[in-house]
């Protein structure tokens, strides 16, 4: 039995042996603290809440009694009397059981049937079966992954102790696993293992890795909360006596009375709620998905013993009060992050200073406008003050944090402090101080230079020893960083996705040039000092490199703890990666680190400029700036363009059926007036077919791509001008354009019907893939990416090629390598030549943006090496977008281009548009509203969300992207009545002046707002957690307007000067403010100051049913169609009014 089980352990050991190198890294102490998750509770705890999964460095395997795990608690840490006060005492495990009889024993696994012990000082022990529900499992009926469990303890074993001692072992030996889970973000002050049955003990966790890091997630729990909770809503009074806050929202909406509630109960115990209605009363109850959930209904008292209700509704009745019972939560959700807090005016201004730099023996001061930067210049480099103008305050709150740079090397870590200067030159502003390591033998040039209101940080590192030497590098380094007099009113931008905004503890580090940090900057801010300060990278190469924020020590939330240790097999060597560049600190720190490499010996490394620099108000004023950088290294795409004002964009076309249908090109698709409308359409498959599978494997073979059914049931069907099979997605030869159907001729003219549509007209096309059966295929191995690392999809590992080793395939075709300096010519030259050829609008160039396999093929030559920091995919691709655009260019030819992704900030300003799936996989409790600040700094790339399983089956999730007022790509197209909306208002939301997260007056419910020169429009979004009924807007007005809610059209009033209205959780709304021309006057229709060429139209919510008006004349009645609207001669919206509400 053992044998089989260290062989099913081998197996996830393999999973994370990268992990190894990266991980092996010298951390702070664990420190104790003592935390509050609710009133009424202690947590006593030294972890960060920060696990990395499940494999083998970051939980401990336990089967037998030979494997302990222990920790030591020094109770002396509570407050005074806390332990004596406390009702219930708990051992807080984060900790998973996995039964491996479902391995050894596949048709008939015995289940979890062992035991397992918590021991404490003095012989006491807690014995639990690995089937406790309360454990979260992996088994035949079970896929939970570790999680915390509350195991409750007699307080009397903490009694009149200063530390108590917990162990964790198995009782028997079996085939149930338990995995004690580890938090390898801090050291180890306080864990230890035993292997032999705990006679010896040692802090090396990880088995004889010699990793004496990470805390085993143990924590203890005080608790002072009763066993009763009540809350009470009554008519007239509203909430009452709810101290435990339960309810989230209550009101009679008048056709239901709605209750929400807050996970503020037990859930393992019974919720009633008895409501005062009238009999008849009828009852729903569903979750926060929406899904109904059962109760038990005895009069007008429903009982909850399963499922979680989130809100519960009560209609056919009067509802006079409801009054909660239940048992209060020992812990409860936290507090999403403020995204928009309220930021006082600068605590100072900039003085009128020039740069200078002052050398006054061991000290260098530099000044500028905006800061005043202290230098020690011997015996070793170090920077000691670091005054922001705007904040009014030397922000080193622990300067002997920051590094300046930090070298890692042979699981070492050095700083510019553990060197020696060995020469100071002055400079214009500046200074240069070289530092020599000893060991490693490395020698550091630093320079500091203070510009206009900036400081610019230069390296140089250059090997000095005999040998090669690898190393990793964080420059420049600044940690120790407090704006404010309290941290917690320090906040930050965090560039992952769309942007992290918020001010909770956090742990961030993301990389640029994967598709993950999307620009080059950090900022900090105070909401109390009225200022920051930013880390931007120089760096207009785009070069490969990670960005990295800490705040704090301890996270609240798994998701505020995020540092991109792994990426996709191929991408990355994650072995190279380097972490804890921000090593844990009690304030605040910004670093940008670059990845271990192998440097020879002589050779110098010089890293991109890093700059500081400061700002008054919030982040907003930096990363404008930021843009402003971006926009002055990078040319950007013409703005606006074709793909201004467009909204619906459909692909695939041609791709799971013919475009060809009796006899002709089908044209039926084009046009506006379908279910699904489209402003954009993308063609597939106009290259010619494909007479045989992938590998040119024959039809009859189809049976082995039944892992990929997508093969069979969308990619192979027959050609109606033929009647042979044909595979549709064959990649490679972008030309032929189907003879059988006319070839090019009859394509060119079938993209001038669809233009004279009105629809913009793009291109499938895709320079990755190439299929064996292509012409091109010829370039194959030549061009192919060559990597040992990468793993295909077992999905589509069918037939695929062996030789050369390391050769990729992916999606049943070869993967190409763009990086290769004749490919990538190739590819421009075979991009201009299809745009020429068939008129098309554009391209979108597939699976561009989202990083590559790195390719370490010797047969031919990259245009980016990848001896660098990173992959360089993402520079290689802005290589070959630009070459088309420049191409084109000479040709007069103008292109729109897009990719799947949007990549960074370098790649987007080549670009007209790009895929975005930020709303739906980087969803995170740090983004409590999914804000894609690319969409309003870099609004040349137009953004289309994309959600895969949308569509006519599938409502689309249409709120984020409103709020956003981005485009949508395919399947989740917006629906009529939004799109309509956004059409009407093209002048305000997409070639207006745009700016994220504007003031609102409630809580959790952000704003962004659009203006044009005759409106403003707010999209507003509600993450509050539940709905809100109340003011939101304060909008500052002048002349003559009025305010429409626009996905209803109803007319908002404005109250003591703000706009109110009900939301409900996770929706959008938009709110618009348009001058009054319309109005209504003995019941007939007038119009104040008509503009020329306007109409005055009636529509229906859609916008696919109206009729023209005539001022002076009476409304007619017209069903359904409910909305007057005042277009100008280009269609733009002047004036709305609900025909209620005249």
């Amino acid at each position: 039995m053992k044998r089989k089980m260290i062989v099913m352990f081998d197996s996830l050991k393999k999973f994370a042996v990268s992990l190894l190198a990266m991980t092996a890294i010298l951390l702070t102490a664990a420190e104790w603290r003592v935390e509050s998750p609710r009133p009424g509770v202690l947590e006593l705890a030294n972890d960060n809440n920060s696990w990395g999964g499940l494999n083998p460095f970051d939980v401990l395997p336990c089967n037998g009694s030979a494997c302990i795990a222990a920790k030591v608690f020094p109770l002396k840490k509570l407050p005074a009397g806390s332990l004596e006060k406390a009702d219930k005492v708990y051992l807080k495990l984060h900790i998973g059981v996995f039964d491996y009889s479902t391995v050894i024993n596949k048709e008939a696994p015995n289940g979890l049937t062992e035991k397992f012990r918590i021991r404490f000082d003095g012989g006491k022990e807690i014995v639990l079966n690995t089937s406790d529900p309360r454990l979260p499992a992996r088994s035949a009926t079970s896929n939970r992954l570790n999680d915390w469990v509350e195991i409750p303890i007699d307080k009397s074993l903490l009694l009149n102790r200063e530390k108590i001692s917990v162990t964790i072992t198995k009782v028997d030996d079996g085939d149930d696993f338990i995995y004690p889970s580890v938090d390898r973000s801090v050291g180890n002050t306080a864990s230890s293992v035993s292997r032999d049955g705990g006679k010896t003990w040692s802090r090396d966790w990880n088995r004889a890795q010699h990793q004496h890091s990470g805390e085993f997630m143990m924590r203890l729990k005080l608790s002072s909360v009763g066993e009763q909770g009540t809350a009470e809503w009554t008519a007239g009074d509203g909430i009452v006596g709810d101290s435990e806050k339960l309810f989230a929202y209550a009101a009679d909406e008048g056709e239901c009375f709605r209750l929400e509630l807050r996970k503020h109960w037990d859930k393992s115990q019974p919720l009633v709620l008895e409501f005062s209605a009238d009999p008849d009363t009828i009852f729903s109850a569903v979750d926060e998905k929406g899904n109904s959930v059962d109760f038990i209904r005895s009069g007008n008292k429903l009982s909850f013993k399963t499922g979680l209700p989130f809100a519960v509704e009560c209609r056919n009745g009067r509802v006079q009060s409801v009054k909660a019972s239940f048992t209060p939560a020992r812990e409860w959700p936290i507090d999403r992050p403020d995204m928009t807090p309220e930021i006082s005016a600068p605590a100072g201004k900039r003085s009128s200073i020039v740069p200078t730099c002052r050398i006054n023996g061991p000290a260098a001061i530099l000044e500028n406008e905006a800061i005043r930067a202290e230098f020690q210049l011997a015996p070793a480099l170090a920077l000691k003050s670091l005054f922001c103008a705007e904040v009014n305050k030397n922000i080193l709150k622990a300067a002997d944090e920051t590094r300046i740079f930090r070298i890692h090397a042979d699981g070492r870590t050095y700083d510019a402090r553990d060197g020696k200067v060995t020469s100071v030159k002055p400079l214009s502003n500046g200074f240069q101080a070289v530092v020599l390591l000893e060991e490693p033998k490395l020698e550091c040039t630093v320079s500091v230079i203070a510009e206009r209101d900036e400081l610019r940080f230069k390296l140089d590192v250059v090997n000095c020893g005999n040998s090669i030497a690898d190393f990793a590098l964080a420059f420049p380094h600044l940690d120790g960083i407090t704006l404010s007099t309290k941290p917690e009113n320090d906040f930050y931008l965090f560039p992952f996705g769309g942007g992290i905004i918020g001010g909770e503890n956090c742990h961030f580090r993301s990389a640029y040039g994967q598709n993950d940090a999307w620009w080059q900057m950090v900022d900090l801010f105070s909401r109390t000092s009225g200022g920051g300060v930013y880390l931007r990278s120089d760096d207009p190469e785009a070069s490969y490199k990670f960005l990295n924020l800490r705040k704090g020590k301890g996270v609240k939330h798994p998701d505020l703890y995020r540092l991109c240790t792994g990426t996709t097999p191929g991408f990355f060597e994650s072995e190279h990666h380097w972490p804890h560049a921000l090593s844990e600190g009690d304030y605040a720190g910004m670093a940008i680190d670059y990845a271990e490499r192998p440097y020879a010996p002589g050779v110098k490394v010089t890293l991109p400029d890093g700059v500081i620099g400061t700002h008054a108000g919030s982040w907003k004023t930096a990363m404008k700036r930021y843009a402003d950088w971006a926009a002055g290294v990078w040319s950007r795409a013409p703005f606006p363009g074709k793909l201004t004002g467009q909204w619906n964009y459909r692909a695939g076309r041609g791709l799971g059926s013919p475009l060809w249908k009796d006899g002709k090109y089908d044209t039926s698709y084009q046009g506006k007036h379908h279910k699904r409308p489209a402003d954009i359409w993308e063609l597939c498959s106009w290259w010619t077919l494909s007479k045989s599978l992938y590998w040119k494997l024959p039809f009859e073979e189809i049976g082995r791509f039944a892992k990929d059914p997508w093969v069979e049931k969308v990619l192979v069907w027959r050609d109606p001008a033929t009647g042979e099979k044909v595979l549709s997605y064959a990649l490679g030869d972008y030309d032929g354009y189907n003879p059988q159907w006319g070839g090019l001729p009859a394509f060119r003219q079938h993209i001038r019907d669809l233009k004279n549509a009105g629809q913009v007209a793009l291109l499938y096309y895709d320079a990755v893939l190439m299929d064996a059966s292509a012409k091109n295929a010829k370039m194959v191995p030549e061009f192919a990416v060559i990597n040992h690392q990468y793993k295909c999809a077992p999905a589509h590992d069918v037939a695929n090629p062996t030789a050369p080793p390391g050769i990729v395939a992916k999606y049943h075709q070869y993967a190409m390598c763009v990086n290769a300096e004749k490919f990538a010519d190739y590819t421009i030259n075979d991009v201009v030549r299809v745009v020429k050829e068939t008129g098309a609008d554009g391209v979108r160039l597939d699976e561009f943006g989202g990083g590559g396999h790195l390719c370490y093929s010797t047969m031919h030559k990259h245009i980016f090496s990848n001896e660098g920091w990173g992959n360089p995919v993402l520079q290689a691709v802005g290589c070959i977008l630009r070459g088309i655009r420049e191409k084109l260019g000479q040709s007069g030819k103008e292109v729109l281009l897009l990719t799947e992704f949007p990549g960074h900030d370098m790649l987007v300003s080549a670009l007209d548009g790009a895929l975005c799936y930020d709303g739906i996989s980087r969803r995170s409790f740090a983004r409590p509203a999914q804000i894609n600040l690319l969409r309003f700094y870099f609004r040349n790339c137009k953004l289309f969300e994309i959600v895969e399983d949308a569509g006519d089956h599938k409502p689309a999730p249409w709120d984020l992207w409103l709020w956003n007022a981005v485009g949508v790509y395919n399947s989740g197209e917006y629906p009529d009545h939004i799109r309509a909306l956004l059409l009407d208002n093209n002048d305000a939301f997409d070639y207006g002046e745009l700016e994220p997260l504007v003031d609102t007056v409630c809580g959790g419910v952000y704003a962004n707002r659009f203006t044009s020169g005759r409106k403003r429009i707010w999209t507003l979004f509600n993450a509050a957690g539940h709905t809100v009924n109340q003011p939101l807007l304060k909008p500052e007005h002048d002349g003559d307007v009025h305010y429409v809610e626009l996905t209803t059209g109803r007319e908002l009033a404005l109250r003591d000067g703000m706009l109110s209205c009900l939301m409900r959780p996770q929706s959008a709304i938009a709110i618009g403010e348009y001058p009054r021309y319309i109005s209504m006057k003995d019941g007939k229709l007038q119009v104040k100051n008509m503009p020329a060429g306007a109409k005055l139209i009636a529509t229906d919510a859609d916008g696919r049913r109206s009729a023209e008006l005539t001022p002076g004349e009476k409304l007619p009645v017209l069903p359904g169609i409910d909305r007057i609207k005042l277009l100008d001669a280009d269609g733009i919206l002047l004036d709305i009014r609900h025909r209620d509400s005249l």
